[in-house]
């Protein structure tokens, strides 16, 4: 035979009463139903009232259906709004004797000639007249500011002697 003290058998048994497995299963699962919106809650005082209509979750259900078919019907006038754009856009590109597979290929000799020419003006930058004239006149100026330093430097270095 056990022997507990009164304040610790009082506790035990409180806490067994009021937290046992299977009222906190009730309160997780009225919890969830809440959270799912299957059931309502209302604190009234000290304490929580839960209850349900019988056709609510029809109704739920009813609404959702109506949201899905609002959907469909949204994404069916896109569908034929896209489809519309497709055509137009096909109506301008319809092939004729074959010209389109000519003009591509012709395309592509052009481009090609392209990186040639830039290639070959790359090369020719370098003997450039407006270029050379640019370098000449950078030279020009470079030397006119080295001449100025070297200058500043011979009348520094003539102060200092005297």
């Amino acid at each position: 035979m056990n022997y507990y003290p009164l304040s610790s058998y009082l506790l035990y048994r409180f806490y067994y009463l009021y937290f046992s497995p299977q009222t906190i299963r009730v309160a997780d699962i009225n919890n969830s139903l809440v959270d799912d919106g299957l059931v309502d809650k209302e604190k009234i005082g000290g304490s929580n009232f839960f209850w349900s209509f019988p056709g609510k979750k029809d109704r739920m259900l009813q609404l959702e259906h109506e949201n899905v078919m609002s959907e469909i019907e949204l994404a069916k006038t896109k569908i034929t709004e896209v489809e519309a754009k497709l055509a137009d856009a096909k109506r301008g590109r319809e092939d004729e004797g074959g010209d389109r597979e000519k003009k591509l290929a012709r395309l592509e000799e052009l481009k090609s000639e392209k990186k040639v020419m830039e290639k070959e003006l790359e090369s020719l930058k370098e003997n450039d007249p407006q270029a050379l004239a640019d370098l000449e006149k950078e030279l020009k100026l470079v030397t006119e500011a080295a001449n100025r330093w070297t200058d500043n430097i011979f009348s520094v270095s003539l102060l200092h002697v005297l």
